[in-house]
């Protein structure tokens, strides 16, 4: 996949009280340096759950590159794994909350997310 989004790593930097949103940016020199800015929630009652949301939707921003990258390391270590026999596309995988997917499934859902993120780097 060409990149031509920002490369990471990416950070999300700390709040500031002037600012109505946190600020994501990119860290790698020569690249841009802009990344988003996620609106926090400045009206009168707000909870604090929404300001930790604000701050997870941040973080998961900036976690997007390396995120792109253990993703595409994975499916190919599982398509690989299921050419070589070493686990067989039907297998299933056990997640630590208990949920299960058979690899096929998760291969498709990794296909799926990196075609997402081509379209968006077209």
């Amino acid at each position: 996949m060409s990149t031509r989004h920002t490369q990471g790593p990416w950070e999300a930097l700390p709040e500031e009280g002037d600012r109505a949103y946190i600020r994501v940016r990119g860290t790698r020199l020569g690249s841009r340096y802009k990344i988003a800015n996620v609106l926090t929630p400045v009206y009168e009652g707000v909870h604090e759950r929404e300001a930790e949301e604000t701050r997870a939707n941040a973080s998961l921003i900036a976690a997007a590159p390396d995120l792109l990258e253990a993703l595409k390391w994975t499916a190919s270590a599982l398509q690989s794994a299921a050419r070589d026999g070493d686990a067989h596309e039907l297998d299933v995988i056990r997640m630590e909350d208990g949920a299960e997917k058979k690899i096929a499934e998760i291969l498709d859902m990794a296909d799926a997310a990196l075609g997402k993120a081509k379209r968006a780097t077209a």
